[in-house]
């Protein structure tokens, strides 16, 4: 057997599947599948709408927890990540809770009570600067737990 053999044997076979691609072609068979192409968009966008979703029931459901560590004198983002490592509560993607996510959840927190409230957030202010800006909206339940206390 000579080291010319595999690729004699590669080439054999790619001219077999062009040959067959072609000749399903000229049969009017539709090849692959353009709606994953055209509705790429739809897709990313319902993809991410359920990502939202999930993120949303999960702040909801440390809502308590979070509300229960300030409640205990707990302010620091550092300190709250800390304690839901000590409660062994799994952080979004797994592993160990950093004050970023902890603000990240406290966020999407305060973001729930705008939308609550019937109040909207513009267009230009993203998590970023929601994450940094004081919402001050008193008649929303997660309120006290969204709400960082002032210095």
């Amino acid at each position: 057997m000579s080291i010319a053999d595999p690729q004699h044997e590669r080439e054999q076979i790619s001219a077999r599947t062009k040959a067959a691609l072609a000749a399903a072609r000229a049969r009017g068979v539709q090849l692959g599948k353009p709606e994953n192409l055209s509705n790429r968009n739809i897709g990313s966008a319902r993809g991410n709408a359920v990502k939202t979703a999930k993120a949303r029931a999960r702040a909801e459901d440390l809502a308590p927890t979070i509300e229960e560590m300030k409640a205990a004198g707990t302010v620091s983002l550092r300190a709250m990540a800390e304690g839901l490592n000590a409660r062994s509560i799994p952080a979004p993607h797994g592993g160990r809770w950093s004050a970023a996510q902890v603000a990240r959840v406290e966020a999407r927190l305060r973001e729930q009570c705008v939308e609550e409230n019937g109040s909207a957030l513009s267009k230009s202010a993203n998590r970023a600067s929601v994450m940094h800006r004081e919402l001050n909206v008193p008649n929303c339940n997660l309120h006290r737990i969204a709400t960082r206390p002032s210095k």
